[in-house]
């Protein structure tokens, strides 16, 4: 059975799988490596945007849309929102 996406804040440190449906979907996906940077990442919450942590990445935080991707040293709230506005809404398929 298909279970969707999860969205929103996600406490938990997502699948490789869960990480391309959600970037298919047109969700923007902010990962965070250090539990300090969690509550500054969290605050980028919005529609379209999914939030975890990655204890894996080699930056503090890492943005990615489909086929976009920006990383950062530690939370650039103007960058990562520029980020987020640019690329947001836009599924793989182009909408169709």
């Amino acid at each position: 059975m298909f279970a969707p996406p999860p969205r929103g804040v996600v406490a938990r440190q997502l699948l490789p799988a869960e990480q391309v449906t959600i970037l298919e979907a047109g969700d923007v996906l902010i990962q965070y490596r250090d539990a300090a940077d969690a509550d500054a990442a969290q605050a980028l919450r919005q529609t379209w945007v999914t939030i975890a942590p990655n204890a894996t990445l080699k930056k503090r935080i890492v943005a990615t849309a489909w086929t976009y991707k920006l990383e950062c040293g530690g939370i650039d709230q103007p960058s990562l929102q520029r980020f987020v506005a640019s690329h947001k809404g836009q599924p793989a398929n182009g909408g169709n």
